[in-house]
């Protein structure tokens, strides 16, 4: 089943570099199989075989993302002069060369799979990134990408609600002999477990992202469009991502609502929120001792894995910092012995990648987040949507309470889609089709 399924994308690939097609569609054809890409990974990853390849577990999303590498590469052999790189693609180029270089330079690598780990992590998403930047749309694209986001938060929650309140084990595939495993890994309270929905067959992280990105996009489609089917869009993602039990995902949703009411109330903000947090207070005031007692205060909000979110830091700082504060260790804290001993891994990703890549580090992967941050800004101006401002806010939020220095994420892909297609029609008013309309696919009224 492996095999065909890698044969028929590198068949598909070859098919679409063969064909004598004008560079329009081709583009369609590529824009296609991302599209479809895009549903199939969070529908079928979790049931799809656990085979290694060249010690990578070769899991539907590897397999995917093979296929957008090789048709990156079809791209710069076909269009080797016509091929554009944004600037945040550059800074993040620079951050891996200057990370693999560091890590090479100091020796610190210790996985045997390092290379390869490289590859499908780094080298991976940035040819995707590349990828999408050099293809036209028009605005059907964003309706077609809206249409499948919609669908993968719909069966989302229904999965959400079968895996908190009926069976933690329904769309996952859990093998009998780790039951317990299972269990210990996914229990947090209550006797409730972390509800992942869709994302289970990919990375344990994989729902953090696709959540908080999902609920940005459709929540700020619903402050310009005005549609009633974005509003229960985002309350039913909302509701799936409460269901996770993950409090960087809660707070990040939370931050989102604040922006939303900001920007749907721009005159009167400060009472608009400033009222709603007096409320919450207020609530908290006459029953903080209360909700104290609750199992939910005491195993999430007091627990050690949160307290660990400030002393990891600390100990970075008092025993580490200052021997090698400006390139690091060349690794995680997660992979330093030294560090071990008082922590498995700095739970915060900015302090986390100062371990592993220093200051100079840290600078260039901040720089990297603020050229999307610039393209986010400049779609606004055109098109009102702040949504690519707020997502950059929202991954500065869960990465100072987990380390993800990465981007190979499922969420990823489909917002670096969405930047895109905003960006190419809107900023750069690039289209496909002969007609196109001027006016922003968000203030119309279609």
């Amino acid at each position: 089943m492996l095999n065909i399924i890698i044969y028929l994308i590198v068949l598909s690939c070859l098919f679409l570099f063969l064909i004598k097609k004008n560079r329009n569609q081709r583009d369609k054809y590529v824009k296609i199989l991302i599209l479809f890409s895009l549903i199939i990974m969070p529908f079928f990853s979790p049931f799809f075989p656990k085979i290694q390849v060249f010690g990578v577990n070769m899991r539907l999303p590897v397999i995917i993302t093979l296929m957008y590498f090789l048709l990156a590469i079809e791209y710069f052999i076909l269009y080797p002069y016509k091929i554009k790189v944004p600037k945040y693609a550059i800074w993040f180029s620079i951050y891996i060369i200057f990370s693999i270089s560091n890590t090479l330079i100091q020796n610190s690598y210790q996985d045997e799979n390092w290379a390869n780990l490289i590859l499908y992590e780094y080298v991976f998403p940035l040819t995707f990134i590349v990828l999408i930047e050099n293809i036209k749309y028009d605005e059907k694209d964003i309706k077609r990408l809206i249409k499948i986001l919609s669908i993968v938060i719909i069966g989302g929650f229904f999965v959400s609600i079968i895996q908190f309140f009926i069976n933690p084990f329904f769309y996952k595939s859990v093998n009998l002999s780790d039951v317990d495993k299972f269990y210990a890994s996914q229990f947090v309270v209550g006797g409730y477990y972390r509800a992942y929905s869709l994302y289970s067959g990919m990375k344990a992280y994989d729902v953090v992202f696709a959540v908080i990105y999902l609920f940005n996009i459709f929540i700020f489609l619903y402050l310009l469009m005005k549609k009633r089917k974005y509003l229960i869009l985002s309350i039913l993602i909302f509701i799936s991502g409460i269901l996770t039990l993950g409090r960087d995902i809660a707070v990040s949703m939370f931050v989102s609502i604040l922006f939303y009411l900001y920007y749907k109330h721009k005159k009167t903000w400060l009472l608009n929120i400033g009222l709603p947090l007096l409320m919450l207070l207020f609530v908290w005031t006459i029953y903080s001792d209360s909700i104290k007692e609750t199992s939910i205060y005491q195993n999430r909000v007091v627990a050690i894995t949160y307290q660990s979110r400030l002393f990891s830091p600390v100990m970075y700082f008092e025993h580490f910092f200052l021997d090698k504060p400006f390139f690091g260790y060349g690794e995680s804290s997660g992979s330093n012995t030294g560090f071990k001993k008082y922590y498995h891994v700095i739970h915060v990703l900015w302090f986390n990648m100062m371990f592993q890549n220093g200051i100079v580090g840290l600078i260039i992967y901040l720089i990297f987040l603020y050229h999307i941050y610039k393209r986010g800004r400049k779609i606004y101006a055109v098109t009102e949507n702040p949504v690519f401002m707020i997502i950059v806010i929202s991954y500065f939020i869960v990465n100072s309470t987990a380390p993800y220095d990465l981007i190979n994420f499922y969420g990823s892909y489909f917002m670096f889609f969405y930047l895109a297609m905003n960006y190419k029609l809107y900023v750069k008013k690039e289209c496909s089709t002969k007609v196109f309309n001027r006016s922003p696919l968000y203030i119309k009224n279609n």
